[in-house]
């Protein structure tokens, strides 16, 4: 086998020279270190022996060189490219403009082994199949290129060495792994530059984990083609790939679930910390510490939606790689204690805390009451749970259901009044639930300021103010202020509606409660319906109304007039029951299933709700107090006149 040297850029033009001439000879001379100038942390094949230098290696094994090569020469440009090696990142910090994606802040090299060291640990081959089966086509074809040159150089020539076995690049495992993705939200550890990676690696886990450099006209293998660029980049892999064999079961068996993680902790790399602080011992080793973790995972937050990355909200399932270390968690932090049960440094016999970092690590994880509890009764409290939820939620709905029957058993149901005694001749319609003696006693007195437009217009001439007053109290409906946290009373459930229809046909149904009655202060179906939420091929929906009168009178409309709607482009709607129709139902939803859904509605929207409900309803109180003004300005003139009738008879 022969070797070639290559020139680095940095070399000055008069030892260009003398380096092209040196290795010519030594090929002949001494064959027998044709890894000369590649680090030995770093095996490769001679072909990117080179490309070792260029690009800038840690240490090289200078003083050997010195003795294998003959003249002066090979050994000044073996100085002068170690001498261009320590300019690079590996040495000294890089600055923004050393690297060509910059970073807001340097990351800790500990948190860059960490997250290597999880991408590439057994749990992660083993979740990821295809990370799994590239890592051994690699190693085959490393097996196939190494036999290959043994047959074509014949007996005579050297033994190749099988280093290629195992890597994988770099830039693969930043767009493949799990654990890479989980941190792609954190300013510090995103965009980071493949040699920050490198040299943390070097430095810190160079005993576990080996790292080469590329630079060829082709990559290693067909199957990072798409992963690396021509003649640039790294490759990684494990140097002692003692692969472990788990069952899905034996994984979960070594899953612990932790809560209330302390604040500086809720974060991949910091959760790493928190655990090797809690299970390693001062003397072990970095890679010693990170092998005892698999595999670390958020399980989502109730408030997450589809695709979001999940965060550490104060919890987090971590895998470990020893049952004794799991026992050891969940005896040391265990589930049902408080933050002043947990373990003091002097109960903790199994390791010296002579570690100040490690006792810091402890000592806030006793402050924020760290507790720890097995993946299997983690999943049964889970179930336990959602049982009890789903439980809670058919118990509210029968309770509503029954509530409503009740009303409308004892007095709740709407009559409908037609007159004729306008002078223009108009038909008024006037729709209202009958208002009990209780719930009368039970109306407060700033309900009596919110106006029922619809009630308001459509009244006769024959009522009266204390009929009226009373038609405009509604019982149901809670009272709205500045502070409140939605606007109660103001939110419709209706079913049986068409699942083929959309939000725009709905909205056009149900606004015809407005048609037939003209109200005076926007009462109209513009301001009274505030919006349609309704999710396709589902027969139910969610209107949110103005204020808790609109929705008082969408609800009695409907149970007056039933009206089915039949394809789902029928704004209109049908009063007859054809087969496989139902007219729609209306309910008012009060109480807690009212704060469940506006629970799950943003913040802002909830204030603009609110604030448009007071608008409203102060514009219809005072509205509604003229209107009781002219009428009875208006019945006085109508006494005045009967009177003056009656003595002229």
């Amino acid at each position: 086998m022969s070797t070639f040297a290559f020139v680095p850029r940095s070399v000055k033009r008069k030892k260009v020279e003398a380096t092209t001439s040196a290795p010519r000879s030594a090929s002949t001379s001494s064959p027998a270190h044709p890894h000369s100038q590649v680090s030995s942390t770093i095996p490769s094949a001679p072909s990117l022996a080179g490309a070792q230098i260029a690009r800038g290696t840690p240490h090289l094994n200078g003083s050997n060189d010195g003795q294998d090569v003959k003249g002066t020469n090979r050994r000044d440009a073996d100085k002068d490219a170690s001498r261009a090696g320590a300019e690079d990142t590996f040495i000294k910090p890089s600055r923004p403009s050393d690297t060509t994606v910059g970073a807001s802040k340097t990351p800790d090299a500990f948190d860059l082994v960490a997250l290597v060291s999880l991408a590439l640990s057994d749990y992660a081959l083993w979740a990821d199949v295809d990370l799994r089966r590239k890592i051994d086509w690699s190693s085959a074809s490393a097996d196939t290129a190494a036999n290959t040159e043994e047959v074509t150089n014949g007996e005579n020539a050297e033994a190749t060495p099988r280093e290629s076995h195992g890597y994988i690049p770099l830039a693969y495992l930043f767009r493949r792994s799990p654990v890479l993705r989980l941190v792609s939200t954190s300013s510090t550890l995103s965009n980071q530059p493949e040699t920050a990676y490198v040299k943390a690696l070097r430095t810190h886990a160079s005993e576990d984990i080996d790292v080469r450099l590329i630079v060829s006209p082709e990559p290693s293998t067909t199957f990072w083609r798409k992963w690396t660029s021509v003649g640039t980049g790294y490759e990684i892999r494990k140097k002692n790939p003692t692969r472990i064999e788990h069952t899905k079961g034996e994984w979960g068996g070594l899953t612990v679930y932790m809560e209330n993680i302390p604040i500086q902790h809720r974060s991949l790399p910091g959760i790493v910390r928190l655990v090797v602080a809690l299970l390693s011992a001062p003397s072990d080793t970095l890679c010693a510490r990170l092998a005892r973790l698999q595999h670390i995972s958020f399980p989502p937050h109730h408030k997450d939606r589809p695709g979001d990355i999940p965060v550490c909200k104060g919890f987090a399932s971590v895998t470990l790689s020893h049952k004794t270390d799991v026992e050891r968690l969940l005896k040391d932090w265990p589930w049902d204690t408080t933050p002043e049960a947990l373990p003091t440094p002097k109960e903790q016999t199994p390791m010296e805390i002579d570690d100040d970092q490690s006792e810091a690590e402890r000592k806030a994880a006793r402050q924020f009451g760290l507790r720890a509890i097995s993946k299997a009764r983690w999943e049964a409290l889970k179930a336990e749970y959602l049982l009890y939820r789903q439980q809670l939620v058919g118990e509210l709905n029968q309770f509503q259901d029954a509530a409503n029957e009740a009303a409308q058993r004892h007095g709740s149901s709407v009559s409908k009044e037609v007159t004729n005694t306008d002078e223009r001749n108009v038909d008024h319609v006037n729709f209202r639930p009958a208002i009990t003696s209780s719930s009368e006693e039970k109306a407060s007195e700033s309900q009596a300021y919110y106006p029922n437009m619809p009630q308001s217009v459509i009244r006769t001439c024959q009522t009266t103010a204390e009929e009226h007053t009373r038609a405009v109290q509604v019982p149901s409906s809670p009272s709205i202020h500045p502070g409140s946290r939605y606007p109660s009373g103001c939110l419709v459930f209706v079913r049986n509606v068409h699942p083929e229809t959309n939000k725009t046909t709905l909205k056009t149904f149900f606004s015809q409660a407005w048609k037939l009655v003209m109200t005076h202060t926007g009462g109209g179906s513009e301001n009274a319906l505030d919006y349609i939420d309704y999710t396709k091929n589902l027969d139910t929906c969610h209107i949110r109304l103005s204020t808790p009168s609109h929705a008082s009178h969408l609800v009695e409309y409907f149970t007056a007039h039933p009206i089915a709607q039949t394809s789902g482009l029928d704004a209109a709607g049908t009063a007859q029951d054809q087969p496989g129709s139902k007219p729609v139902e209306p309910e008012l939803v009060l109480g807690k299933r009212e704060g469940l859904y506006w629970d799950k509605v943003p913040e802002k929207v909830r204030k603009q709700a609110v604030e448009k409900a007071l608008r409203l309803v102060r514009t219809g109180a005072e509205e509604g107090r003229k209107l009781r003004d002219e009428r009875e300005v208006s019945e006085e003139e109508e006494r005045g006149e009967r009177k003056k009738r009656r003595r002229r008879k």
